[in-house]
């Protein structure tokens, strides 16, 4: 009986850091579609913020790893999120920062209910999706000031 309940809590966190691992890979992605927006933009304070986004989500990451003492390998996607990045107009640029964010905030949820009875790992996430809201409502005042609309 104990090993079948030792085997259940395995199969358990195997799932949760199967999730972290993916969070962890969006994370990635939307760190470097920061730096490559913080370089696309010609807003000098949008810049700045898209570079301190790129930082929060390089800081989270390195986070989580430490946290959770998760060992793994990281992709390196500068080259795939250049390409994307260079082509889109400011406007679109920031719906595409938008997007990711709204997925980040959607797999937030997820590890919430996956985490519900360890407290730390709740709080931590917490934050990071109230950041990412917060995100949301930047970029979307700045997509309705006339200086983002339609570049």
């Amino acid at each position: 009986m104990a090993t079948s309940h030792y085997s259940f809590n395995n199969e358990v966190m195997e799932i949760k850091i199967a999730k972290l691992e993916q969070l962890i890979a969006k994370l990635n992605m939307a760190e470097e579609i920061y730096k490559q927006a913080s370089k696309k933009v010609h807003d000098q304070p949008m810049s700045e913020y898209f570079s301190a986004l790129a930082r929060k989500k390089r800081n989270f990451i390195d986070t989580l790893f430490t946290e959770m003492h998760l060992i793994g390998h990281e992709e390196k996607i500068g080259f795939e999120i250049s390409s994307i990045v260079v082509g889109l107009k400011q406007y679109e640029l920031l719906d595409f920062c938008g997007k990711r964010e709204e997925e980040l905030i959607s797999m937030y949820k997820n590890l919430l209910n996956e985490y519900n009875d360890e407290e730390y790992i709740q709080k931590m996430i917490l934050t990071q999706m109230v950041d990412s809201k917060d995100v949301l409502i930047k970029l979307s005042e700045k997509k309705a000031s006339s200086q983002y609309k339609s570049r």
